[in-house]
């Protein structure tokens, strides 16, 4: 039966006022339920019995074009009902009609902890009628483990008015300057639109009504022009199954649905230098797979997806940037997922810790965890950072031992560790802009103090000081963004003054991004100084171990 034919089969059934036979009434029952099941946050399985992860791949567009390798199935309501056959090598175009934008409530997260009991004071602070405590996440069973995700926030109460929200949020940002205060989201109605897929020719036209799905197989596809997270067009190849369906405001939504070993060889280059030694990029490939289950049904949760590409949730470039030595190490870690005791571990990692790890809770205000603590980057504790003398010493000097350092022996030097140490200098009139920005004015700035360090030393409360008043921002990543987005929060200030007037503030720093968790410049580090994933791993998540699920 030729592609042409079979199509015409299947817009008769769902087009035409046809008898209404079994067959069809079964279609549409099976259409509506795997529209309702994108939004579900449930994982699915491959036929080995590896979690399936739908991952957003673009959002917002208008059209779609894609030229398979190899013949592929149209599967227009999903799983379950009619499989159309096309021909490959030939470019294929999807449209967006119709469409309207689902609706929502809106809230802002004030704070989240793994336990309610946690958040009871900060409830406290609110009336009754002005917050709500809920529970994100799920509990899921894999292989006969219980895994435990969720998390409490409290949340201002849901209003559909988006506009609302957004005069709450700048409110709240005017009060507590740099505050990291997100958004909150939950579905009322879904998106629709009518989706149309057509070939060159125009011959081939399969029309459905919210939703198109793909299967690939095996086979690379490529997906063309297709806005990464920097704004820029680029193919995205990958394979399995692609879903097309409207997103929030009505537009198309492309999301891939692939088991959990076929997204890190899109992960896994995207997040280290794929040249890092084996093990490093073996350890990076399981701390990632715990990432990936430990962040379904957590996140995106009024989207008709898991996860998303970006660095939010992970950086996911497809097959593009695949090589064989990331395929090797992914391959090598089959299956294994980091755990403490009985808990999947948060496995957050970063680039560059600066030689010192961050404690979760001086960052986030987490809970603390066990694994997630502030820890020198060497093979013993090291020089405890008792006072600001003792850090300025360590900064200058006391680090060249640590595992993210750049190497003295002759190993290769990787991009990542010209982060060990930078400085940023920021005027009088620099910093003065970027106060008018966040809507203060505090006059002529006399002065920047660090009021208080967290375990690791990294800045977690500093002042800024001016002629009219005065502004304080809490946190480790406020700080960071606050000041134009400094590489690190691990610094000290020095103040360039002339005739006793403030000039400039000059930050001087280790390490880039967090430092929770893995530090990946760490990781190369320690495995070119021979130490295995798993012996990588215990380091920079203590009191955890390696699990084989699948």
């Amino acid at each position: 039966m030729n592609a042409l034919f079979r199509v015409f089969l299947f817009v008769v059934c769902f087009f035409v006022a046809w008898p209404a036979s079994g067959i069809c009434q079964q279609q549409e029952l099976t259409s509506r339920d795997n529209h309702a099941l994108l939004y579900a946050k449930q994982m699915g399985f491959s036929s080995q019995g590896i979690p399936v992860v739908r991952m957003r791949i673009a959002h917002g567009l208008t059209g779609l074009t894609f030229t398979p390798g190899a013949a592929f199935r149209v599967m227009p309501q999903g799983p379950g009902g009619a499989v159309i056959e096309l021909e490959p090598k030939t470019t294929y175009t999807i449209h967006i009609k119709s469409p309207i934008p689902g609706r929502y409530q809106y809230g802002i997260i004030l704070d989240r902890a793994k336990s309610s009991k946690a958040l009871h004071d900060k409830q406290r602070l609110f009336t009754p009628d002005a917050v709500e405590m809920l529970e994100l996440g799920s509990v899921f069973a894999l292989r006969g483990k219980l895994f435990d995700n969720r998390e409490h926030i409290v949340v201002t109460k849901q209003t559909e008015s988006a506009e609302e929200v957004q005069a709450q949020l700048k409110s709240l940002q005017e009060k507590a300057p740099g505050a990291d205060f997100d958004r909150y989201e939950s579905l009322i109605a879904y998106p629709t639109a009518q989706l149309t897929l057509s070939d060159a020719s125009g011959r081939i036209r399969i029309h459905h009504a919210n939703i198109l799905w793909i299967d690939f197989g095996d086979e690379p596809v490529v997906l063309h022009q297709l806005p990464a997270e920097d704004g820029k067009l680029s193919d995205f190849t990958l394979n399995q199954q692609l879903i097309l369906t409207p997103g929030s405001d009505g537009m198309l939504t492309v999301v891939q649905s692939a088991d959990v070993e076929t997204i890190l060889r899109g992960i896994v280059p995207a997040e280290i230098f794929p040249s890092a030694p084996a093990a490093a990029l073996q350890a990076q490939a399981i701390a990632a797979r715990t990432t990936l289950i430990s962040q379904v049904g957590a996140r995106h949760l009024a989207d008709p997806y898991h996860l998303c590409n970006h660095q939010h949730c992970q950086a996911y470039h497809g097959l593009g940037r695949a090589t064989s030595q990331t395929d090797l190490a992914i391959q090598a870690t089959r299956g294994k997922i980091l755990f403490s005791g009985k808990e999947l571990v948060k496995s957050y990692y970063s680039s560059h810790c600066g030689g010192f790890s961050a404690d979760a809770g001086e960052t986030w205000g987490f809970l603390s965890v066990p694994y997630l603590v502030s820890k020198a980057d060497t093979k013993g504790q090291g020089e405890p950072l008792s006072d600001e003398t003792a850090f300025r010493r360590w900064l200058e000097a006391g680090w060249e031992h640590s595992y993210c350092a750049p190497p003295t022996d002759g190993q290769n030097a990787f991009q990542s560790t010209r982060h060990a140490r930078w400085t940023v200098t920021l005027t009088q009139s620099e910093l003065q802009q970027i106060v008018r920005q966040k809507r203060q004015d505090v006059g002529e700035i006399t002065g920047v103090t660090i009021l208080e360090r967290g375990r690791s030393f990294r800045a977690t409360k500093v002042r800024i000081q001016g002629k009219k008043g005065e502004i304080v921002i809490e946190r480790e990543l406020p700080i960071r963004r606050f000041f134009n987005n400094l590489k690190s929060a691990l610094f000290v200030i020095d103040t360039i003054t002339d005739k006793g007037r403030l000039q400039a503030v000059r930050f001087d720093g280790a390490g880039f991004g967090h430092g929770v968790g893995l530090c990946q410049t760490g990781a190369i580090g320690m495995a070119q100084r021979h130490f295995d994933a798993e012996a990588i791993l215990r380091h920079y998540y203590p009191n955890t171990h390696v699990e084989t699920i699948w």
